[in-house]
């Protein structure tokens, strides 16, 4: 099995103000400022309220072997050598997943996810999912996989479903701190035609390339 890091985040988001009363934050501040390229602030120049959330996409990944899984959502192998999320009871069976973003900003998501039939379309390739208690969505990513991607894993983009293959591309605005996305079951499967869930990248770049994040198998 690879190993694999759940949520090693980039650069926090945070104020480089002073940090305590008696100024001791503000002078190192000061200090570092000027003491690199001669270009930074001069000595005593206020450093406080700089947003070092500027200009930063967070993106990460947070894996169903970490998660809460709630039966009959269970893990199993898989080819991709970690284990995987997979319910084969329609509308039942979750995968809770718990992840920190430390900026503000709208976040998006792709999804690690099976799907053994694309040429089938009653087959296992939906699933709903909600954030923080949030409305509930249908995720029919079998809409999203092209010819020739059935019986592979994929990553696919989060979107909520509508009807036939409408969809519209998932996009939460969430503050810094922890938040939980809920994977749940929406259709039966057998055997290996079942939708399986392997981990989902979150970012604020609505543009990344998630297959970065895929496991590489030992």
């Amino acid at each position: 099995m690879v190993g694999i890091a759940a949520l090693a985040l980039l650069p926090a988001c945070a104020d480089s103000g002073d940090g305590n009363e008696d100024g001791a934050g503000t002078e190192a501040a000061s200090d570092a400022g000027t003491a690199g390229s001669g270009s930074g602030a001069a000595e005593g120049e206020p450093t406080a309220g700089v947003d070092l959330c500027e200009g930063v996409a967070e993106t990460n990944v947070v894996w169903a072997i970490n998660g809460n899984l709630v039966p009959p959502m269970e893990l199993a192998p898989s080819e991709l050598g970690i284990e995987v999320a997979r319910s084969w009871i329609g509308e039942q069976g979750t995968a809770e997943l718990a992840f920190e973003i430390m900026c503000d900003g709208p976040v998006y998501f792709w999804g690690l996810v099976w799907d053994a039939d694309v040429s089938e379309a009653e087959n296992p390739d939906s699933y709903y999912i909600h954030v923080d208690g949030g409305a509930e969505a249908t995720w029919n990513y079998g809409c999203s996989n092209g010819p020739g991607e059935g019986g592979s894993w994929n990553w696919i983009t989060v979107d909520a479903w509508r009807e036939d293959c409408d969809q519209q591309r998932l996009e939460l605005v969430l503050e810094a701190g922890m938040h939980t996305v809920v994977i749940r079951n929406r259709e039966a499967g057998t055997g290996a035609n079942v939708a399986a869930l392997a981990g989902l990248v979150f970012s604020h770049d609505p543009d990344i390339d998630p297959t970065v994040y895929t496991p590489t198998p030992e």
